[in-house]
């Protein structure tokens, strides 16, 4: 985050390339892993309008990625259109994350995923992971996400808090709002 003054945060608009479709049409990010075949960093952007239903992480990509009894999310959810068949679009959660990770769509991805109806408007993500060792979990992960609307305004999103966007006119009063 960028900051002039102590109390006042705001956020580097984010600018990522379309996500990729699985065979069936729902969406994947982009990714980069590391040497060890794990995702460092997964980013992309989606447009609003018609959006493909998603599907949910299957059993069997489930049970082939992780012998453990953890609980895998999708870094694109079901309700913004992500695959659940595909490796691309597996998270794994943070050490932290394993006892209190709830089940289902967060409120955000639920106003998100409205937001999305529209096909003027956009979402824009960029997740981050950092790994301690060989460890299949992330010891860190970092989430970015810009929600554009069709006026050109973005709700920015960082690791959960709602920041305002870097602009031209600092005059105008800014505000951290958590989510």
């Amino acid at each position: 985050m960028i900051s002039p003054s102590e109390d006042i945060k705001f956020a580097i608009p984010l600018v990522e390339p379309l996500v990729c479709r699985d065979s069936v049409g729902n969406f994947v990010p982009h990714v980069v892993r590391d040497d060890y075949d794990r995702i460092v960093r997964a980013a992309g952007k989606i447009e609003g309008g018609v959006l493909p239903p998603g599907s949910v992480l299957s059993e069997l990509l489930s049970e082939t990625v992780t012998k453990e009894k953890v609980r895998i999310h999708q870094i694109i959810p079901v309700v913004w259109g992500g695959s659940g068949a595909h490796v691309d679009n597996v998270m794994y959660p943070t050490l932290k994350q394993h006892t209190n990770k709830a089940q289902g769509p967060t409120e955000l991805e639920v106003e998100i995923a409205e937001h999305l109806k529209f096909k003027e408007n956009s979402v824009i993500f960029f997740y981050n992971f950092k790994y301690d060792g060989e460890s299949l979990f992330p010891s860190k992960a970092k989430r970015y996400i810009d929600v554009v609307h069709a006026n050109g305004y973005r709700d920015c999103y960082r690791n959960g808090a709602q920041y305002e966007m870097i602009t031209e006119n600092l005059s105008r009063r800014y505000s951290i709002t958590s989510v």
